[in-house]
């Protein structure tokens, strides 16, 4: 099942073929990742208590963002 799984991921991923092609045609790649919190009530699910510029005491999530160009 694990093995059917990453063969339809890398078959349907389009940052792997991206990045496949771009190795190929010896082309650079630039990946931005962006790790910025995201501000959320206490309850929410997965919030937790962390530093956010601006807000004492305020919770939220961590969100990673990536774009490949």
């Amino acid at each position: 099942m694990e093995v059917a799984l990453k063969v339809i991921w890398d078959q349907n991923n389009l940052a792997v073929s991206f990045l496949e092609n771009a190795q190929k045609e010896k082309k650079a790649v630039t990946i931005d990742i962006d790790t910025s919190g995201q501000c959320a009530s206490r309850n929410a699910e997965g919030s937790t208590k962390g530093y956010f510029a601006g807000k004492k005491d305020a919770c939220g999530r961590q969100l990673a963002r990536v774009l490949i160009l």
